[in-house]
């Protein structure tokens, strides 16, 4: 009887193990999504309108390129990095974001005439891809 149960364990085991590895891998949408995002240019700076869901607490940076219009192309003006932290479905989605916002304070202003914006969010799980919104502020 001890020889059927330990085989039995061992058995059970390795298919859970097995099982696992055929599991596809998680999908960021599940935890996070951006629906739509925009901004609106008043002075040097943008108001961002987003709308977005956090449906399961997720751990994720942020980077955030303002590229600017010039006669060789986008050239980047400013760039903001943030440290990993999480990101909570009770959040509330506050409006009247600014540039500052935005970037944590890191990028404030936005270069003079049209502006580009990149937003990528990394989750620390590497099982998930990142996400990157783009937007053009007039």
């Amino acid at each position: 009887m001890g020889f059927h149960y330990m085989a039995s364990l061992a058995f059970s085991g390795l298919i859970m193990v097995t099982g696992a590895d055929l599991l596809p891998d998680p999908k960021l949408e599940t935890y996070f999504q951006v629906k739509s995002l925009s901004a609106e240019r008043i002075n040097s700076t943008a108001v961002f309108t987003v709308d977005r869901e956090i449906y399961r607490p997720i751990e994720m940076s942020f980077v955030v390129r303002v590229l600017e219009f010039t006669d060789e192309g986008l050239e980047q003006f400013c760039k903001a990095n943030s440290q990993p932290f999480m990101y909570h479905p009770q959040a509330k989605n506050p409006t009247g974001k600014d540039l500052a916002w935005w970037t944590d304070g890191q990028c404030p202003v936005l270069p003079p005439g049209d502006a580009f914006i990149s937003t990528t969010w990394t989750p620390v799980d590497k099982r998930l891809s990142p996400l990157t919104v783009e937007i053009e502020v007039k």
